[in-house]
């Protein structure tokens, strides 16, 4: 890894279909990251529906980005197996 790599923000990928509020909370907090300057975040999930939290807040111009996944992997699902079959997911994108 050479000097200008370390220089270079990481950014973060947050899965925006987990939790109970989901997307709404983990949207809420991708901005408050940004806003902070905590680097790049990717926003994996429902595109239609990150993109329309997105456009709840009028939020514009932060490093935000909407990744999408087809698939979501629910609280009940046996987490080996989901990441065996779900290939569309959060956990594959």
């Amino acid at each position: 890894m050479s000097d200008t790599d370390l220089a270079l923000p990481a950014a973060v990928a947050l899965d925006a279909m987990g939790g109970d509020r989901a997307p709404g909370d983990v949207v809420d907090g991708a901005i408050e990251a940004c806003r902070r300057g905590d680097g790049p975040v990717l926003l994996v999930g429902d595109r239609a529906r990150v993109e329309a939290e997105l456009e709840r807040r009028k939020v514009s111009g932060l490093a935000l980005e909407v990744v999408h996944a087809e698939e979501v992997i629910g609280m009940a699902e046996n987490p080996g197996r989901a990441a065996r079959t779900k290939r569309r997911s959060s956990m594959h994108v």
